[in-house]
């Protein structure tokens, strides 16, 4: 939690950082001056180029004002990290064929 109530929870896997926060001005001002407090101290470089902005429950036109302070890309509901399709139903078979193919690929015969 931030100074004014703000919440923010980030998740790590592997060499990536998922952040979920408040669809506030606020908060996205926040977590811009977090990464660039990062960068100083670390001496690393947030690639924001590559960082995506999702939005679940907002309007488009928020979700790119947001992605433009931030210098991020924006992407829709549906999309792949680590393999996986997210914003899709699991349960279905048809979700997991790409993600056997690559694995069939990768085992020996």
């Amino acid at each position: 939690m931030g100074r004014k109530g703000l919440h923010i929870t980030i998740r790590q896997f592997f060499d990536d950082t998922l952040v979920f926060l408040q669809p506030t001005l606020e908060s996205v001002m926040m977590l811009k001056g977090v990464l660039r407090c990062f960068e100083v101290a670390i001496g690393l470089k947030v690639n924001f180029h590559k960082s995506q902005l999702i939005g679940l429950v907002f309007q488009q036109g928020v979700i790119q004002r947001f992605a433009s302070l931030l210098i991020y890309m924006t992407a829709g509901l549906l999309f792949t990290y680590l393999g996986v399709l997210i914003g899709v139903n699991h349960q279905k078979e048809i979700v997991w064929r790409s993600v056997l193919e690559k694995l069939r690929r990768r085992m020996p015969p």
